[in-house]
């Protein structure tokens, strides 16, 4: 995912072994990795998890989680709005 240095946390994945899921694989990666590179760049030490789950509907359900420091309450409600960045700059796309 990303490396810098002996690193301090471990990296989890918790996935059904007979997961199939039917989609564009390479967009399917690309996520993943960009989420879980984002999630390894703030913990320094603690956990990854990287974890999939099947919900009632068939959907499946993909889950990044960190023991980082977490995204300021007042930051959280802008997070997926188009060109903000975690950092408050309007054009920080990071």
């Amino acid at each position: 995912l990303y490396t810098r240095g002996e690193p301090q946390f471990r990296v989890e994945v918790d996935c059904p072994d007979d997961l199939i899921v039917m989609t564009d694989r390479l967009r399917l990666a690309q996520i993943i990795l960009n989420l879980g590179r984002n999630a390894v760049k703030v913990v320094e030490r603690g956990f990854v998890r990287l974890r999939a789950t099947v919900a009632k509907n068939g959907n499946v359900r993909i889950f990044v989680e960190d023991s980082g420091p977490g995204i300021a309450v007042d930051e959280r409600e802008n997070m997926f709005k188009s060109f903000h960045g975690r950092l408050g700059s309007p054009l920080n796309q990071g």
